[in-house]
């Protein structure tokens, strides 16, 4: 007869591989650590996206925007590698004890533009929710950016990497890094504002919005990228909006004209003006006067609040300034030049082919006035010393909504 003790045997050795696991295993955890953080961008203190970290031979690539990774590590010492497109690369060697739960936080800085990245250049929104940016003078085509949203409008920051689009749809400041050339943030304006133009200080400190559909003006800090509480809502209507050489906000609306200090925060004065309307406004530094376009007139104020009218004899869509100071004026599809110095038509207006025009812009070596048609990929060129349009033009991938030079980059 068999040993009873002989039928416990496989349960018993059982049992003793099971305390021996639990016991390994209990020790192995003790021997661990837990090494996690977040990544973030050394300038706006945000957490960056699809970060890549390394820690010894293991890689984690952080999901969605979160810039988050944890790694369980063996207790030690281990080199932390951390790199995002972009920006200079990270590495730090950490020592962590048994049982230890370490937290960092990384902040990345931003990788320095080479010159060739600094420049002017030309800037549109598109039909089709993104932005184009050409350089000049090659007009080469930069980057093209999508935004998400109706982008009606687009200002780029003097002296940065930063480009900031009004969408209309969405009621948000879309902020674009022409460098990296991608959608960073948005900033969102209350609901309902249909933002439609954009001004920036003279400094760069401030970015002005025009909220159409709440008729106010919206104010962002462009060192945070931050919405400011503090809004401008004017008596009627506003316009057009545009910041002058010494800092002030000018406030196009219906019948009248406000002043603002060069932050937004104090009303310097408030005219009104009869008959004073129109979607096209322009500041010139020399003479410190405004130009309106409202109908079939150009409508003057200088710094002294002293108004001029100069009849048209039609509807004007579009005018823009040049450095001799004399205006540059769209009627329908058609360019005229009109000189303030003796209020007359420099020459009659000639057809430029097309829609009708809804921008145009003084070319950055003054030598050309670049011509954007409603519907037209095209922006021509009109040559100021032979007054003829050239034959080739300037090709977007999509209809400009608007056009605009930023010098941009360091």
């Amino acid at each position: 007869m068999a040993d009873d003790r002989s039928k416990h045997t496989p349960w018993l050795l059982g049992g003793i591989l099971i305390i021996l696991l639990v016991t390994g295993l209990y020790f192995w955890s003790q021997r661990q650590a837990t090494l996690f953080g977040v990544v973030l961008d050394g300038g706006s203190n945000t957490p960056l996206g699809t970060v890549i970290v390394t820690v010894g031979s293991e890689q984690q690539a952080s999901l969605a925007t979160t810039g988050t990774f944890r790694f369980q590590v063996k207790a030690g010492t281990h080199t932390v590698r951390i790199k995002h497109p972009g920006y200079q690369p990270f590495t730090v060697t950490e020592t962590l004890k048994a049982g230890e739960n370490k937290r960092l936080q990384i902040r990345l800085e931003a990788l320095r533009q080479s010159a060739s990245f600094g420049g002017e250049y030309l800037i549109a929104p598109l039909q089709g929710n993104q932005i184009e940016i050409l350089q000049i003078p090659s007009f080469k085509r930069f980057a093209q950016i999508g935004v998400s949203g109706d982008a009606q409008a687009a200002i780029g920051l003097p002296g940065s990497h930063k480009i900031y689009v009004a969408l209309t749809d969405k009621h948000e400041i879309a902020v674009v890094d022409f460098i990296r050339q991608r959608l960073e943030t948005k900033i969102a304006l209350k609901p309902g504002s249909g933002p439609t133009q954009l001004a920036l200080s003279p400094d760069g400190q401030r970015l002005f919005v025009l909220n159409g559909s709440l008729r106010t003006i919206s104010m962002i800090n462009t060192n945070t990228d931050q919405l400011l509480e503090q809004e401008i809502a004017p008596s009627s209507t506003p316009l057009n909006i545009v910041t002058s050489n010494t800092g002030q906000l000018l406030i196009m609306r219906t019948n009248g004209l406000d002043r603002y200090s060069a932050d937004g925060t104090m009303l310097i004065e408030s005219r009104d003006i009869d008959d004073f309307w129109g979607n096209q406004i322009i500041f010139d530094a020399q003479s410190q006067a405004l130009y309106a376009a409202n109908s079939g007139n150009l409508t003057r104020v200088d710094g002294a609040g002293d108004v001029q009218r100069y009849p048209m004899a039609d509807s004007i869509t579009a005018i823009a300034l040049d450095t001799a100071g004399e205006v540059y004026i769209a009627f329908g599809s058609r360019l005229a030049r009109f000189q303030p110095n003796n209020q007359q038509l420099s020459m009659e207006p000639i057809a430029t082919g097309g829609h009708d025009i809804i921008g145009i812009l003084e070319s950055p070596d003054h030598t050309s006035i670049w011509v954007a048609h409603r519907g037209s990929q095209d922006l021509r060129i009109f040559d100021k010393n032979s007054g003829t349009f050239k034959e080739h033009t300037i090709k977007f991938s999509a209809a400009p909504q608007k056009i605009s030079v930023a010098r941009l980059g360091e």
